[in-house]
């Protein structure tokens, strides 16, 4: 293996500066990486002749850690996550960044003071509130210099020029940036890479259900008032009230069961309400109360997916019950109770079997694996495709929508779903560990042909052989453009979008990606480093906005650090270890202004931990009686 032209000139740039490189899925960023690691070994001496390549997720881990070890074979190349054993000896260690902090924390061989260099995959992350942004800022306190080089096909999520620079900025100032590279496409093109822009085919899937939760009033964080405030004022549609109607006739039945049982509607946690029906399913001794417990779960699920969907996707909601039988259930345990809302549902469920004449998101993927399935056909190909969702319920349904539809089957298509590993897709439906990596291992063997995944397919796996891709969902940014539509490596290759947001087409998402790369050009992240002065004035500024959180109730001292943290977007560490018979819970909080430890210790760890942060609150208080 050679490297590329533009991957030699790249390297070059980055040489011994701290340097993010963006650059398209595809292209070749790991082994950028790979080789800066090498020479950046090779110019270290003594007990810092050690790199670290953190991932986003553990199945990243031993992907990146073979390509590391195929290009560095002179190299031992380590690989830790949560559930190995920590390496006694490495050149290179492939880990994610939790479980890397939590090494850190228990054992001085892996401190920031015997490393050169660290890597950071996917660094667009450490822009959200995400374990790489607490190791960037550990990595900026370090009493050594350690070389930092970031990768990312997407560096920001922002939209608009004054958006992206303080994104860059951001980035810049997280991970001490000397600078920023990227490749544009008349270079990719030379060294013989087809970078993956200007052909994605947008299908309109017609409109949304009438009377849907309209665009301009989704804010997530009131995703639960703004429902339940619709069904009573009814503003709902009449398939949410339906649906929340069977449900409510489902709880009365569950209260005739079992008179203590109490609604959990109520909680803005949605998954609470199904993770409560699930225990109390367990609980029960009679076979039918267990049952109707079970029963409940699965109308919890679906009310959940219209929730989630502001109350769009029918069909799915409607497919989930008819794959668990979930309506000939209900009419029976709902028996004496008004039956038209079921009827109504079941109604609605008729109509979907005429596939021909459906105008609908479900029927354009369908009509799109079938055309897809042909295209490849008629050029001696096989069908390679992936299917990306918002959700992990949306994944597991798809999934299962496809493997029985006759029409897909004849056609050769058979698919299988991805989400992240021992994911929960509900409290009786888990992801186990290796579920993930047996379904790509059966992609790549043609054992199966379509992928319907989440986000972790994005970042998560290496899949070449990817010559189709469909985004199910409309994209939410640029980021999500690169990394989805990147995944299809094949010359010939087709990318479609069932859908695209009316404020975010995607023809804009192509103009900030342009827009973006722009900017990476002409950023001079030295030049732009912000004033240490001004830095204390705007922390305090954000310690005055947060002084409130301080007087709140005390009942709960973790949530009230956690929540001032957040708001004063301080670095916060935790850690808590056992010693004798007593745990003890040690809290760090650093801003431009502070630096704060507190201890707490109890005979419980959870005790520990909100002792701790008492204590740290009592210290927080004190030291804000000079404002």
């Amino acid at each position: 293996m050679e490297l590329r032209p533009y991957q030699k000139r790249v390297i070059g740039e980055v040489g011994t500066r701290n340097m993010i490189v963006k650059m398209p899925t595809g292209s070749g960023k790991t082994l950028v990486a790979a080789e800066c690691i090498r020479l950046a070994l090779l110019r270290c001496e003594g007990p810092r002749r050690h790199a670290v390549f953190l991932v986003p997720t553990r199945d990243l881990v031993e992907q990146q850690a073979r390509a590391v070890r195929g290009w560095c074979k002179e190299l031992h190349v380590a690989e830790f996550m949560s559930t190995l054993t920590p390496p006694s000896s490495f050149d290179v260690l492939v880990s994610t960044p939790d479980a890397f902090r939590r090494l850190q924390l228990r054992d001085a061989r892996f401190s920031w003071e015997r490393c050169c260099i660290c890597v950071f995959d996917e660094a667009h992350h450490v822009l959200k509130d995400h374990p790489y942004r607490k190791l960037a800022q550990t990595l900026r306190r370090a009493s050594a210099p350690v070389q930092v080089l970031g990768l990312s096909a997407s560096l920001t999520y922002a939209v608009g020029e004054a958006a992206v620079r303080r994104s860059l900025q951001r980035l810049s100032d997280d991970l001490g940036l000397d600078g920023m590279a990227t490749v544009d496409d008349s270079e990719l093109r030379a060294g013989g890479y087809q970078p993956p822009h200007g052909e994605v085919e947008v299908v309109s899937a017609g409109a949304p259900p009438e009377g849907v939760v309209p665009t301009d009033e989704r804010k997530p964080h009131l995703m639960h008032r703004t429902f339940f405030h619709r069904v009573e004022v009814g503003e709902a549609t009449e398939f949410s009230w339906d649906v929340v109607a069977v449900v409510r006739a489902l709880e009365q039945a569950a209260r005739d069961a079992v008179p203590s049982f109490e609604s959990p509607l109520s909680k803005p946690s949605l998954s609470a309400w199904e993770t409560l029906a699930h225990r109390l399913a367990k609980q029960q001794r009679l076979a039918s109360h267990r049952e109707l417990f079970e029963l409940l779960e699965k109308w919890y699920v679906a009310l959940r997916l219209l929730v989630t969907t502001w109350e769009e996707q029918e069909e799915l909601v409607l497919y989930w019950l008819l794959d668990h039988n979930a309506f000939e259930t209900a009419a029976r345990f709902c028996r004496g109770l008004d039956a038209a809302p079921t009827q109504r549902l079941r109604d609605r469920l008729e109509l979907l079997v005429d596939k021909e004449t459906q105008v609908s998101r479900v029927a354009c993927l369908r009509a799109q694996l079938l055309e897809k399935a042909t295209w490849v056909r008629e050029r001696n190909d096989e069908l390679r495709c992936l299917v990306f969702v918002q959700q992990r319920i949306a994944a597991y349904v798809l999934s299962r929508l496809i493997g029985a539809d006759p029409a897909l089957r004849a056609a050769g298509v058979r698919a299988g779903y991805v989400t992240a590993r021992d994911a929960e897709i509900t409290p009786s439906l888990r992801v186990t560990l290796g579920h993930a990596t047996a379904v790509v291992q059966q992609f790549r063997e043609g054992e199966l042909n379509v992928i319907v995944a989440t986000s972790v397919l994005e970042e998560g796996f290496d899949v070449p052989e990817a010559n189709v891709v469909i985004s199910f969902d409309a994209l939410k940014d640029s980021v999500e453009l690169a990394q989805r539509f990147g995944r299809a490596r094949q010359a010939e290759r087709r990318v479609v979008a069932l859908d695209e947001r009316r404020d975010r087409p995607i023809a804009r998402l192509e103009d900030v990606r342009r827009e973006q790369d722009a900017l990476i050009e002409s950023f001079e992240p030295l030049a732009a480093a912000r004033d240490p002065a001004a830095e204390q004035q705007a922390q305090r500024s954000r310690e005055l906005g947060a002084a409130s959180v301080l007087q709140q109730d005390n009942n709960n001292p973790v949530a009230v650090l956690n929540l001032y943290v957040k708001k004063t977007k301080a670095f916060a560490e935790e850690d808590s270890r056992k010693t004798g018979a007593v745990f003890v819970h040690v809290w760090k909080y650093q801003t431009p202004l502070r630096d704060i430890r507190a201890e707490g210790s109890a005979a419980g760890k959870k005790a520990a931990r909100a002792q701790c942060a008492e204590n740290l609150l009592a210290l927080l208080r004190q030291q804000h009686l000079g404002f």
